[in-house]
């Protein structure tokens, strides 16, 4: 009886703490296009092309589409989900936006062949990635690729062709 309990507690707590262990195993991309959202708030971002990020809300998918007009103040990128478990635990994902070269030219004469920006996403359920041109320097026509890491690794990836307007 004294080994069965031993047993008991020694060898739960590792089954439990396995049921538990993270594991990622890509993203879904359920829409995309081009979107509407209602602005949240501006982050300072210094690693990114324009020097910030947006949060958004409300997000309304406009049209479904992988060709994107060149416009400045639209919005266009993914809804997708993080597969893998346990659900609803928050984890880091990596963004990466490659740009078509030259890549972006800032103000400062800089070429910019991508931007990469960490976010903190629920597994199994529903984030949104968006670019927005907010400047007319950012529309460069040519393919532009919205990338997924998690932990160096890439887990997904959707391709858009953005046109001169």
């Amino acid at each position: 009886m004294r080994s069965l309990l031993a047993w008991i507690f020694f060898v739960f707590p590792l089954l439990s703490a396995q049921a538990q262990t993270l594991r990622i195993d890509g993203i879904t991309i359920s829409n995309y296009g081009i979107y509407s959202a209602d602005p949240v708030e501006r982050l300072v971002a210094p690693e990114t092309a324009t020097g910030h990020v947006a949060e958004y809300k409300n997000f309304r998918l406009l049209t479904q589409t992988e060709t994107v007009p060149g416009r400045k103040g639209l919005r266009f990128g993914v809804e997708y989900v993080v597969n893998g478990a346990p659900k609803s635990k928050t984890v880091s994902i990596t963004w990466i936006t490659r740009f078509p070269r030259p890549g972006l030219r800032l103000p400062s004469s800089e070429n910019l062949s991508f931007n990469k920006v960490e976010r903190e996403v629920k597994i199994g359920t529903r984030n949104y990635r968006v670019y927005s041109f907010d400047n007319d320097w950012e529309i460069v026509p040519g393919d532009w690729t919205f990338e997924f890491y998690y932990q160096d690794r890439k887990i997904g990836e959707k391709r858009f062709t953005v046109v001169a307007p």
